[in-house]
Order: structure tokens, then C-alpha cells, then sequence
């Protein structure tokens, strides 16, 4: 009996015990999640609303948009210069992705020489087009939900999510500017310009229908994409893993 008691007894305190540790646990993973939260928002930049990221970048939609086209007609011009020569080939999409993406750098860095108040070149790797302390521009092809098709690596996540990224200016919104090209590769559905916070996506607007004076040289297939709201707010899509494009 005496023994049943002590048993009883034992198990008491090991109770009180363990509650004790728990209690102990959980005040330190709330004092760690809220030091994590505070980090978050130390670490976050301002976003620019649609309607403050319109005024920026006015001046500057028809150079983005026929860079974006002139980058995508230079690689149906290369395209064409290979089959001539080799006959016809049939390339990955990811070697597509790249090589556009790199016409289309060429055709930013020639159309924004020298412009005012606008910076061009690389970030840690990352090529972008930088206009004043305000917007942050990296050229991607896109997906049909506007996310980037690129594999999402730790630094791309921090894009994503709009935070402080070490290389990178602390001040601008980032934005992506990309093309959606059509099934066979031979035109495009679209230019947009998107702006993310994490997994959602806060606004994004199709350019080409903004600048009537860019000359389109290629087929502009229209009817694959939904026609596009100058703002369009679309929340709590997820950003695609898919290892298509690059992080450049």
C-alpha cells in the first residue's frame, strides 16, 4: 500500500514536472516567434500601390514593352538562322527561357542608355532595370497565374516576399516583367507587369494594351490569354516551382 503511495506520488511530480518544461517550451516559442515576426517586418520594403508604381513607371511602359517584343523577335530571327543551317531542331524549354531572357537584357540595356534616372545591370547575378529608389524590374517569362518560371532558390523566395536581400537595393518595390509566349513558341499571349508579396499577388497590369505606338512585328495571339483589367488583384495564388526559365 505504502508503496502504491509512493508510486502516486512519484508520478505527481513527474506531472508538475513536465508541465513546468512545457510551459518553459512554449514561452520561448512564442518569445522566438514573435523576435521572427519583428525581424520580418524590420526586413520588409514598402510596396508600392498600383496606382503609385503607374506614376513611375509612365514614362517608361513603351521601352519595357518593345524591349520585350524586339528580345523575343531576336530569338525567332536566331531560331530561324539555326534551322537554316543545321535544319530543324526542337530545344528545351528552359534553353528557350534563357536565351530570350538574355536578348531581352541586350534590348533593355541598349533602350535605357542613357536615361535619366533609370540604372540598368546586375544585383548579385540578377539583371534588372532600377528606376529612381522606387520599382525594381527583373525580366522573366511568366506562367498564366503571373508568377515567374523559375526554381524558386532562397534568394528567389526573398524576392518574392519583398524583403531586404543582401546586394540588393533596400528601398524599391520589386516588380517582375515578363512575356507569355503561345503553345508553339512563335508569339506571345501577352507582356505584364506583376508585383508579388510572397504567395500572393498584389497587382499586375498588361502593358501592350497601354502603348498604342508599339509596332508589333510578331503574331500577338490574343485569344490563349483572358483578356487582362489594366489592375487585376488576384490573392492568395502560389507561386509556381516549376524549373523552367532562370533566376537571372
Amino acid at each position: 500500500m505504502y508503496l502504491i503511495i509512493y508510486l502516486l506520488d512519484q508520478l505527481e511530480y513527474l506531472f508538475y514536472f513536465l508541465r513546468n518544461i512545457y510551459f518553459i517550451f512554449c514561452g520561448i516559442n512564442l518569445i522566438f516567434d514573435h523576435y521572427l515576426t519583428n525581424t520580418y517586418h524590420m526586413n520588409k520594403r514598402n510596396i508600392l500601390s498600383f496606382q503609385e508604381a503607374q506614376q513611375v513607371l509612365t514614362p517608361y511602359y513603351e521601352k519595357i514593352a518593345q524591349s520585350v517584343l524586339d528580345g523575343f523577335e531576336d530569338f525567332q530571327k536566331t531560331s530561324n538562322c539555326i534551322a537554316e543551317r543545321v535544319g530543324f531542331f526542337e530545344s528545351e524549354i528552359r534553353t528557350k527561357a534563357c536565351l530570350i531572357h538574355d536578348l531581352i537584357k541586350n534590348r533593355i540595356t541598349q533602350n535605357f542608355f542613357g536615361e535619366q534616372q533609370v540604372e540598368t545591370g546586375k544585383w548579385r547575378g540578377v539583371f534588372a532595370l532600377k528606376i529612381n529608389e522606387d520599382l525594381f524590374i527583373r525580366f522573366k517569362k511568366l506562367n498564366k497565374d503571373y508568377s515567374s518560371s523559375n526554381y524558386l532558390t532562397k534568394q528567389a523566395k526573398g524576392y518574392l516576399r519583398q524583403i531586404r536581400i543582401e546586394g540588393f537595393p533596400d528601398e524599391p518595390t520589386f516588380l517582375f516583367a515578363g512575356y507569355i509566349p503561345d503553345k508553339s513558341w512563335t508569339g506571345i499571349s501577352g507582356i505584364y507587369i506583376a508585383c508579388w508579396d510572397g504567395d500572393k499577388i498584389q497587382w499586375v497590369e498588361e502593358i501592350i494594351s497601354r502603348v498604342s505606338s508599339v509596332q508589333t512585328v510578331l503574331p500577338f495571339t490574343v485569344g490563349e490569354q483572358e483578356t487582362t483589367q489594366k489592375r487585376v488583384k488576384i490573392k492568395n495564388q502560389n507561386q509556381s516551382n516549376i524549373k523552367t526559365g532562370t533566376d537571372d
